[in-house]
């Protein structure tokens, strides 16, 4: 749990850790809370010396590159229907959404386009590709060979990829 103090010797805790879960709830607060309190730098420190990081719902989401606020009235769209991205913990190369499929990942889609057509020509996100996590489903990354494997749920896992040409977006079920 985190208190509203960071000290040193929870520092020293969380840099012993051999496992981290990183909670549901609303992704937004949790990064802002991580920011403030400089556990963001731990967080990378703790994984380069071999500890894992669990996401699950919201936690899922911080471990992407970018991620949106989960608040209570679900409102993640500024007045202009733009939905509000922010730099997450970039912990693997792609966006995470959770149990969002009675909506088609809406906002997962919404993200997507918004991060891949922001300064297109330049941008190292263009070919972002985002992954759907069902309501009950597992999946490990290795970064060793970049791959996304489903390991549990009965729900496939769906990757959405945005076309910047047609301005579309390409949804599929994960093969692995």
């Amino acid at each position: 749990m985190i208190t509203s103090e960071y000290p040193l010797e929870d520092q020293d805790f969380l840099l012993d850790c051999d496992l981290v879960l990183l909670s549901g709830g609303d992704p937004k607060l949790g990064m802002d809370v991580f920011t403030e309190r400089s556990i963001v730098e731990d967080l990378n420190e703790l994984r380069l010396m071999g500890g894992v990081l669990v996401g699950v719902s919201a936690g899922a989401m911080l471990l992407s590159k970018f991620s949106w606020p989960l608040n209570e009235t679900g409102e993640c769209y500024d007045e202009n229907g733009v939905i509000q991205t922010f730099k997450a913990l970039e912990m693997v190369p792609m966006i995470f959404s959770a149990h969002d499929e009675e909506n088609n990942w809406k906002d997962l889609g919404a993200a997507l386009r918004n991060i891949c057509t922001i300064n297109i020509h330049r941008n190292p996100n263009r070919n972002l590709k985002g992954v759907g996590l069902p309501f009950g489903s597992a999946a490990m990354y290795s970064a060793k060979d970049s791959s996304l494997t489903q390991l549990a749920g009965k729900k496939k896992l769906v990757s959405i990829v945005y076309n910047d040409l047609s301005d579309t977006l390409r949804q599929s079920v994960l093969k692995k």
